[in-house]
């Protein structure tokens, strides 16, 4: 890629109002980090500190991230005071997991993980995210890291029981959303009972053989799907596409 002869405008922008935490040399270093990450392929400390023209030794920009004395946690309190301040009130908590790969078994937490996109195990970490989306705008809120359980760990935390706290952790520091949107296999009692207690709605995909209440009797959805009529069903067009719904 092109060399990097300073950070651009668009970053300079937006990093400018985390300026009041850092020292003016620990400012360059998040200038540099911040823009690494967006633009190199290579986002290890080395390929980003070579992607700049000026540029220390690769150990200064480690040193900022893994020593320095800056608050890490005034920087995240920081940074959803800044989502706040720009999501929408129709918002939308989306609740997901993800494999980050890696390469060296040595790094801290790394596991060996099933990838169900590509059928095979990988060497990463499998995180559980929760990420705000506001019309046409998208925030990552947080993360949670998910380890398998390993023999009397007492510790160990589910998925399910991770999405929990992510949902608990947003409603607490003030994440305005309305719904919480995630796929079938977090569907649970537990997560449904969490999102409820908060007085939000939620959103997912059911399959067709899940069972439901109906007049007070257990009947699989598809059942009860062949109980509704169609005049039922109200349309809403999205981007040029018209959607059949029933609430």
């Amino acid at each position: 890629m092109i060399p990097i002869t300073d950070p651009p405008l668009l970053v300079k922008k937006y990093a400018f109002k985390f300026r009041a935490l850092f020292s003016k040399p620990q400012y360059a270093h998040f200038l540099k980090y911040l823009t690494g990450l967006i633009v190199s392929t290579n986002k290890t400390v080395q390929g980003i500190n070579n992607n700049f023209i000026e540029r220390k030794d690769q150990s200064n920009l480690n040193l900022f991230i893994n020593e320095s004395d800056w608050d890490e946690q005034a920087l995240d309190n920081r940074r959803i005071e800044f989502i706040k301040d720009n999501n929408a009130k129709d918002s939308f908590l989306l609740i997901d997991d993800t494999i980050s790969h890696k390469t060296g078994k040595k790094i801290e937490q790394v596991e060996l993980i099933f990838d169900h996109s590509i059928h095979k195990s990988v060497l990463g970490h499998q995180l559980v995210t929760s990420l705000l989306v506001s019309k046409d705008k998208h925030f990552p809120i947080g993360f949670r890291l998910y380890k398998k359980q390993k023999e009397n760990d007492c510790t160990f935390k589910s998925k399910i029981q991770l999405a929990q706290e992510l949902i608990k952790n947003a409603y607490a520091r003030g994440v305005n959303f309305s719904c919480v949107i995630f796929d079938a296999w977090y569907l649970s009692s537990d997560v449904v009972k969490c999102i409820k207690e908060l007085k939000k709605y939620w959103i997912c995909p059911l399959k067709s053989n899940r069972i439901v209440i109906k007049q007070q009797k257990r009947i699989p959805l598809k059942e009860y799907l062949s109980t509704i009529s169609k005049s039922s069903f109200k349309t809403k067009k999205i981007k040029g596409t018209c959607y059949y719904y029933y609430a």
